[in-house]
């Protein structure tokens, strides 16, 4: 999660109406920060810069002072999150120095980080699961999807994968109906897998 408070600094002067610079300020970092992924990420890595709230003023007739905007950064990996942050950090900073604005970041991780799957413990599952008769590997590109997991995987080596359930819906669409027996299926098959590693 990320979440900007942008403010202005105290003015009592009306020809210098530093407040009416706020929406050109706020204009200016938004552009900038799709610069953070054109020009720090690896096309190949991927990594997505949203801000779904913004927020300033309360009325048509009335200059606001201070501004409110909140997003969210997704990554593959976890050090390529960092970077992403720091640089859209940066040209918060640097943008409301230009200004002659205050600014404060607040960038919150929480528990949702990028799944990375132990590469070693990964392919020993594709190989045991691939043995395996009833069982069909799909390999799948790589997604950004919000993921508590990941922060397991963090502290833990291990692997998540997602289990085919054959519906043409997303995950959070409100027709989706999955498969059920799909869950019995994946249940033994990493009951049989965990009973292997146990027994090594």
């Amino acid at each position: 999660m990320l979440r900007f408070a942008l403010r202005v600094k105290e003015d009592t002067l009306p020809f210098h109406m530093k407040p009416a610079t706020l929406w050109l300020q706020l204009a200016i970092f938004v552009t900038q920060v799709q610069s953070v992924v054109s020009r720090n990420v690896d096309p190949i890595e991927g990594a997505v810069v949203t801000f779904g709230v913004f927020q300033a003023g309360t009325t048509n007739n009335v200059i606001a002072d201070t501004a409110f905007l909140h997003g969210t950064i997704r990554a593959l990996t976890h050090s390529m999150s960092l970077l992403v942050q720091k640089r859209v950090k940066a040209i918060a900073e640097g943008v409301a120095a230009a200004f002659d604005m205050d600014v404060e970041v607040e960038l919150k991780q929480g528990g949702y980080l990028p799944v990375e799957n132990n590469p070693e413990l990964a392919c020993e599952l594709m190989t045991f699961f691939d043995e395996k008769e009833g069982i069909e590997l799909i390999d799948i590109e790589p997604a950004m999807t919000g993921e508590d997991f990941g922060y397991l995987l963090s502290k833990v080596p291990g692997v998540m994968f997602w289990l085919g359930i054959d519906s043409p819906y997303a995950l959070h669409h409100p027709q989706m109906s999955p498969k059920e027996e799909a869950l019995v299926i994946g249940v033994e098959a990493v009951s049989n897998f965990l009973a292997k590693k146990a027994a090594e």
